[in-house]
Order: structure tokens, then sequence, then C-alpha cells
């Protein structure tokens, strides 16, 4: 994977490098990738096909669904019921899901594993909490969810975990969403990550999956909602789950 900064993003460049060698990231399939520091913005360019992937937390695609939400057509509401929750969402990605939790108005973590989506996060927060929406209640910690809800102290009422990004998936349709697929490594901690969830939230866990797939978790949930292409597997906080 090529790496290019101007002179003002060459510190951001050696962390890449220094993460990608620190993480022992497998970059055979990234050989058509290029990471663009450019000014103030991250760009991840695939070569092959053009597709240029740049979170931003205010472009069109992330504020015109947050200006038609309401509790009757957004599915977190009737998920998330709280008010002001504070959430755990151990599956970062490119921070659309965690993006909308916060404007519902909810403190909100995200975990990222992957360094290179990390970098593209951290990016996206960094302008966006300049900005005259941010209220400081959306955080990004990089590395591994399991080691990070072990060692932690803090008080979650929802953990959120959504693994539909694995390798082992079918073809997706978007081009991102192939990207974010080649990006993140199959996850080999799942059960391990869920048990200690369920023990360690407040309220309850929500593992989101495909409509048609089985539940991720051997347990039974507590309920489950579905969506149209989609399901939602709730299971409430139990202190004797081993």
């Amino acid at each position: 994977m090529k790496i290019t900064a101007d002179n003002v993003n060459k510190h951001y460049s050696n962390y890449i490098k220094y993460l990608i060698k620190n993480n022992k990231l497998d970059t055979s399939l990234l050989c058509s990738y290029e990471l663009s520091f450019i000014k103030t913005k991250i760009k991840l360019v695939n070569a092959n096909n053009k597709n240029n992937i740049l979170i931003d937390f205010l472009d069109k695609s992330f504020t015109n669904r947050i200006k038609k939400m309401n509790r009757k057509n957004e599915i977190f509401y009737k998920i998330f019921k709280k008010n002001k929750a504070n959430i755990l969402d151990c599956t970062g990605g490119f921070g659309k899901d965690s993006f909308i939790l916060h404007s519902m108005g909810h403190s909100v973590t995200m975990i990222e594993k992957n360094p290179i989506v990390t970098i593209l996060l951290k990016n996206a927060l960094e302008r966006f909490k300049i900005s005259k929406f941010s209220n400081n209640k959306l955080s990004l910690f990089h590395g591994d969810a399991y080691d990070y809800l072990y060692n932690t102290d803090q008080d979650f009422d929802y953990i959120y975990i959504d693994f539909m990004f694995d390798k082992s998936k079918e073809k997706l349709s978007s081009k991102n969403i192939e990207t974010l697929k080649i990006l993140t490594n199959n996850y080999n901690k799942k059960d391990e990550l869920i048990r200690l969830a369920i023990n360690k939230v407040k309220d309850r866990i929500v593992i989101k999956n495909y409509k048609k797939n089985l539940p991720l978790y051997v347990g039974k949930s507590d309920y489950t909602i579905f969506t149209k292409l989609l399901r939602y597997d709730m299971y409430l906080n139990r202190q004797d789950v081993k």
C-alpha cells in the first residue's frame, strides 16, 4: 500500500507506518490502495476503481439522515431507549452507527482494531470536533475490544457489536463496505467478547447481523428486533454468564 503525505502531515505518514508494522497488518490485499494525507483530510484511494474513502461526519450522507430521523422511522430509537446513555461500540468501522447514536444525544466510545480505519476515523473526529455540531461525546480508542472492555472501569448502559464485515461474508454491494471487509480481519474472540459484554454491561448488549443469519451467540437472546434486511439480537445484563 502506498502512503503519500504533504509536509504538514509527514508525522501522520510515519505514525500509520508504525501502526501497520506494530499491528502486523497484512497489506498484501491492499496493493492497489493509496493512503493520502493532504491538508486536513485523509483519504483511502483504490486505484482500480477510483473509489475514494473519506470519513466526513459533516457530509450530506450523514447529515441528511440525521435531519430525517425521528422516533417512528429510526430503528435505533427502538433499540436504545434510554436518554443520554453511555454506549460502547466494539466495532467502530467507518463510524456511521456511532455517529447516529451520538446525534441522538448519547455518549459513544468507538473501538477500532484496524490501524488504517483508525487513522481515517481519527482524522474525521478531529475535523468534526472543531465544528459547531460537536459536543465532545464521541470518542475513539484504537485496540482490541475484548482487551479494552476487560480492563476498563467505565460503565456502559449499552454495548453495541457489529461483525457484519468479516472477510467470511459474501460479496457486498457497496465499494466502501467491500473495502472495509478487506481491511477488517475475522475477529477470533467473538464468543469471549459477547460473554464479557453481557457480564459488564449495565443494561443490554446489541448484536447487529443480517436478518437471514443465525444469531452469533449460542445463548438465547432476550429479544430481537428485525428490519427488512437486518436483525438486532439483544441480551440483558447477566452476572452469571461464563
